[in-house]
């Protein structure tokens, strides 16, 4: 009886047989067929789900190998309609079309597995490109992981709720560390998650991320300013408004206007930078971890109502100064803004641009009175011409700082444009403490415009007082006054910018010597003094606040000597110090009175004597030392020459003999110590005309 081979079927040879010549072709037929199968693979048929496969040996372990024409996608698949699982589970295999894949059957299952050439369940995505891999599906598998290198960029950014910055960096492999992994936010990206990092939010000369900051630093002063024609749209109280097309390089908060400030400086004059309402305040940590409030406040100045600084935070700030008057340099020109400040409610006119010179003659008729002239670019146009009639002395013809008024006589003149009116009239006679007052029309205003001083004398015991009177906007109200008690004459009242500080002289009764004065306001409105400035001074013909405010100059003595005094000031200690004085005498031949004062801002005092031939002394304050004169003419027909400079110093205004008033165009020459003038203009009043009084603005 024939037997076979259990793997090929192959038929034995018995040792009682002949050796059959078919059935060993039959043998070699069969090896032939596994043979085959062994070296060359069939192409699977069906679908790419249900494969067809010839010469399938359905035996326990039995393998074939085949070629995959088109993948099933890792769907359930079957082969000669037998599930095809992955080795030891019930998943489908993932074949791919073009590979050549072993199966073999599992008899316990009825079912095919596929024999696994690798194992893992990586892909492309988990593997670096370039790099080689296997996993359950396929060998020879190449990663397509990106491998970054250098100095990359994000592919975007946001913000944390909390504000952290989020980073999204590229997909792929980076290596990490300097110059191999770095990964810069440009300065756009960092904006598109932060657009609040802009340069306006950044102070000025700090860079942040590439961004270079525009922000001003805020400063101590911050109020709102405006330099511009058309009205602004008001930011808040303090806003401060200058009509101006001008460009301006420097703003200055100062006491008093100066010549000496550089071209292109914006002045807010303010009188006194000291007398302020001011308040702080911050929190603190107490030894024991409690917070409080430590704040300060002080008010040297009830009438400060100027907001320059109002700043909250970890410390608060609030500060107001006098309401300013603004000037500016522009060309080497000083000259008076027109501006506003805004008080919460409407936008309040603090100054007002204009140069003009106010000339008072005694008599009546055209020409007589007082006249105003417009002096812009040396026109001197006579635009307003007898205001006020009369024939008294006034040497307290004085402007406020921005020429909105003009106190002169016994009339307070307001400016509107180039048309002066007339604003109120100093009463002529006032009730006090059941006495009667009248006035003797000596009457001086604040720089500011909103303070006039004005002498009263009691004429039953001579007694005489000084009344303050208020500008309320509509007109001036009495608000206090003192006395000065008995004496023989008050010749000159100057006060200083804000109406917190007069000076006045007097002569003793019966005697020829005087004094002089300094009063100053109190908390409570009312004005005391702390003795005399200086006692025994001969007559004390004049004493005046220059034109900035920053010193007091007096003219004082007796025939054929003058005594000239400087002084500085401190109104907050309540001290006036005399900085500088000479006496001069030299080249006076005959009796001559000193009586006629002009001072620059450049430091020049110019003063003249009464009555005789002209005489004239020319002393600069700064330098401590007398000046030469070339080329000045000039005295009144019966009182001494007046005259004034305007506030650089550049021109001068003088009576003359024959009543008329001549202009000076004034230059100084340093290497001779001389102070040379030029008649550029004759103004042309009455013939023997009296004048008596100058006065520039500004």
């Amino acid at each position: 009886m024939a037997k076979y081979t259990k793997n090929y079927n192959l038929e034995k040879q018995q040792n009682n047989e002949y050796i059959s010549i078919d059935g060993l072709n039959n043998n070699f037929d069969k090896i032939d067929k596994v043979l085959g199968n062994t070296g060359k693979f069939e192409s699977a048929g069906g679908t790419a789900t249900a494969i067809i496969l010839s010469d399938v040996i359905l035996e326990d372990g039995a393998g074939k190998t085949f070629k995959v024409i088109s993948g099933n996608g890792g769907a359930s698949t079957t082969i000669n309609g037998k599930k095809l699982y992955k080795p030891g589970t019930t998943a489908a295999p993932t074949l791919i079309a073009g590979k050549a894949v072993t199966i073999w059957y599992d008899e316990a299952g009825d079912c095919f597995f596929i024999k696994a050439s690798a194992e893992g369940n990586a892909t492309a995505d988990h593997v670096l490109a370039g790099k080689t891999f296997s996993n359950d599906n396929d060998t020879g598998l190449i990663g397509n992981i990106p491998i970054l290198t250098g100095i990359r960029t994000p592919s975007g950014i946001a913000k944390w709720a909390d504000g952290a910055l989020a980073v999204y960096p590229e997909k792929g492999y980076q290596k990490g560390g300097a110059g191999d992994g770095e990964i810069k936010v440009t300065t756009d990206k960092l904006q598109s998650a932060e657009p609040a990092l802009i340069s306006s939010n950044i102070k000025s000369g700090v860079s942040i991320y590439g961004v270079a900051g525009s922000m001003a630093t805020p400063g101590f002063y911050n109020f709102p300013l405006s330099i511009q024609e058309s009205q602004p749209t008001a930011v808040k109280n303090g806003h401060i408004w200058v009509k101006s097309s001008a460009t301006f390089s420097k703003i200055q908060i100062v006491d008093a206007f100066t010549a000496g400030v550089a071209d292109g400086t914006l002045m807010f004059v303010v009188g006194d930078t000291t007398l302020r309402k001011e308040s702080i305040s911050h929190s603190i940590k107490t030894t024991d971890n409690k917070s409080v409030i430590v704040s300060t406040s002080e008010i040297d100045d009830s009438s400060a109502d100027w907001l320059v600084s109002n700043i909250s935070g970890d410390i608060s700030t609030s500060v107001m100064l006098r309401r300013p008057m603004v000037y500016s340099k522009l060309g080497g020109l000083l000259d008076v803004e027109t501006a506003h400040m805004w008080d919460g409610n409407s936008w309040k006119l603090i100054s007002q641009k204009g140069s003009y010179l106010a000339i008072a003659k005694g008599g009546s008729g055209p020409g007589y009175g007082l006249s105003i002239c417009n002096v812009s670019s040396d026109t001197y146009v006579r635009n307003v011409t007898t205001l006020a009639q009369g024939s008294t002395y006034s040497s307290n013809t004085t402007y406020s700082s921005d020429g909105r008024y003009l106190a002169h006589y016994n009339i307070v003149f307001q400016r509107i444009g180039d048309v002066y009116s007339s604003f109120w009239d100093v009463p002529s006679s006032v009730n006090l403490g059941g006495l009667t007052y009248n006035s003797v029309s000596i009457t001086t205003i604040s720089g500011d415009g909103n303070t006039v001083a004005s002498l009263y004398r009691n004429n039953g015991n001579n007694d005489y007082v000084i009344i303050i009177f208020k500008n309320n906007g509509n007109t001036f109200v009495q608000l206090t006054y003192f006395s000065i008690g008995y004496t023989n004459s008050i010749f000159s009242i100057s006060m200083n910018y804000a109406g917190t500080m007069i000076v006045y002289s007097a002569a003793a009764s019966g005697s020829s010597q005087g004094s002089i004065y300094a009063y100053y306001k109190n908390t409570d409105g009312s004005y005391s003094h702390n003795g005399s400035v200086k006692y025994g001074v001969g007559y004390p013909f004049i004493v005046k606040f220059n034109k900035n405010y920053s010193r007091i100059v007096s003219l004082t003595g007796l025939p054929s000597r003058y005594n000239l005094s400087v002084y500085t000031f401190n109104e907050s200690n309540r001290t006036v110090t005399l900085e500088r004085e000479t006496t001069h005498n030299a080249d006076i031949t005959s009796t001559i009175y000193p009586c006629g004062v002009a001072i620059s801002n450049t430091g020049f005092i110019l003063t003249t004597g009464y009555p005789n031939s002209p005489y004239y002394f020319l002393y600069n304050y700064i330098q401590g030392r007398p000046y030469s004169i070339s080329g000045l003419l000039g005295k009144n027909s019966s009182h001494s020459a007046v005259f004034d400079f305007n506030s650089d110093g550049t021109r001068l205004a003088i009576s003359v003999a024959t009543g008329d008033v001549y202009i000076y165009a004034v230059s100084v020459n340093e290497s001779t110590f001389t102070m040379n003038f030029t008649l550029i203009k004759s103004l042309g009043f009455p013939t023997n005309s009296d004048t008596y009084a100058i006065q520039y603005f500004p």
